[in-house]
């Protein structure tokens, strides 16, 4: 396993990072990648074209602007690199010290998200019985406080509907994981409402046939 785009700081806290997921796996990592490198992701992905994702009236309702990228591409570009390293010796790390083989499917893309005035993402679970870990990677420059939107929020059920457990603003290299094998991690994006811009990757990583 190579570390050519985690942040040192990440690389020896493996028994740490275990027993954290051990009591309620669900983190927030900080900083994820090297500085620089990200940096350069973002600047590309300022550059690739991103299309509003939304759905009709009556279905689980969302609106973003996406775009997804092949992990497969052959191109030469920092966010194809990226895409390499993270299907391969990303999905390594997190295996171990999840105590989980997990990886990203061949099928697959990586989903960057951005999140503008207007943009939301509606209360609910990953869970699908297939998916092991959800991650966001947060490629935000900017921050703002959470009457604005765009954080991203864990909920709790109460007798009259949900009510907010924990709220984690945008950030700038950082990634969350949580478990999506059971429905515990109901969460939603709050309705961005101020000229905001979340930028994000996200998904999940499956479970791997040894």
């Amino acid at each position: 396993m190579t570390n050519k785009w985690l942040h040192p700081s990440l690389t020896n806290r493996g028994k740490e990072l275990q027993e954290q997921w051990k009591r309620a796996p669900n983190l927030r990592l900080q900083p994820f990648i090297k500085g620089e490198k990200l940096q350069d992701i973002l600047t590309e992905m300022r550059k690739r074209p991103f299309h509003l994702q939304a759905t009709e009236p009556g279905q689980f309702r969302f609106q973003y602007w996406a775009f997804n990228q092949s992990f497969f591409q052959d191109d030469n570009s920092v966010l194809g690199d990226f895409c390499r390293w993270f299907r391969g010796d990303f999905s390594d790390w997190i295996s171990s010290w999840t105590g989980r083989s997990v990886g990203i499917r061949t099928q697959d893309q990586i989903l960057s998200t951005l999140f503008t005035k207007g943009c939301y993402l509606d209360p609910h679970n990953d869970f699908d019985g297939k998916r092991s870990i959800a991650y966001v990677i947060g490629l935000s420059t900017d921050s703002w406080p959470r009457k604005d939107g765009g954080h991203l929020e864990f909920l709790a059920p109460t007798t009259n509907g949900y009510e907010v457990k924990e709220s984690r603003p945008p950030g700038w290299n950082c990634i969350d994981l949580f478990d999506v094998t059971q429905t515990v991690y109901l969460h939603q994006v709050s309705l961005v409402t101020e000229k905001h811009e979340r930028r994000a990757f996200a998904g999940w990583l499956y479970p791997q046939i040894p």
